[in-house]
């Protein structure tokens, strides 16, 4: 084996202990965040409660999950801009609120966790983390499904032979 092959040869092993190592720190942010939401109890979309409670600083730096009965179907984020909320981003966000979507009857439920802790890139990588491991909820524009990893590997497969 030459010197070139020799380090071509280490450098996979490393690129694969790396990459075992990002996927292993990906799965514990995703098992933390998915248990804190698994043992929070849904609560109702109650407009004047969730102005009440999520109106102020309770509801800002967040990342939420709406159910309809039986599932997530949307993931979301709130900033800690002035008029960002929970609440504003449910029912008092111009355009931009939930309650103007076709969908939002649909929505029975909610959990909403704030994190104070993350800045905004930060928030940004768990709400596009729990929108896949909750594998793209049916309202959500970003992320990737289940079903699409398997098509644009079985194109990529179909291509190479």
């Amino acid at each position: 084996m030459s010197l070139d092959s020799d380090l071509q040869a280490e450098r996979v092993v490393l690129l694969t202990k790396e990459d075992e190592n990002y996927m292993n720190l990906l799965e514990n942010i995703i098992k933390e965040i998915s248990t804190a939401f698994e043992n929070q109890e849904k609560e109702n979309k109650d407009k004047e409660e969730i102005k009440k409670k999520y109106n102020g600083d309770e509801g800002k730096n967040g990342i939420y999950l709406l159910y309809n009965q039986k599932e997530v179907i949307y993931v979301g984020i709130v900033g800690e801009g002035k008029c960002t909320s929970f609440y504003h981003r449910m029912y008092a966000h111009g355009n931009g609120a939930h309650k103007r979507e076709d969908w939002f009857d649909e929505i029975k439920y909610f959990k909403y966790i704030r994190f104070p802790q993350f800045n905004k890139k930060e928030l940004e990588a768990i709400e596009w983390l729990m929108i896949f491991y909750y594998e793209k909820p049916k309202y959500n524009n970003t992320g990737i499904s289940k079903k699409e990893c398997e098509e644009i590997l079985n194109k990529l497969q179909t291509n190479q032979t």
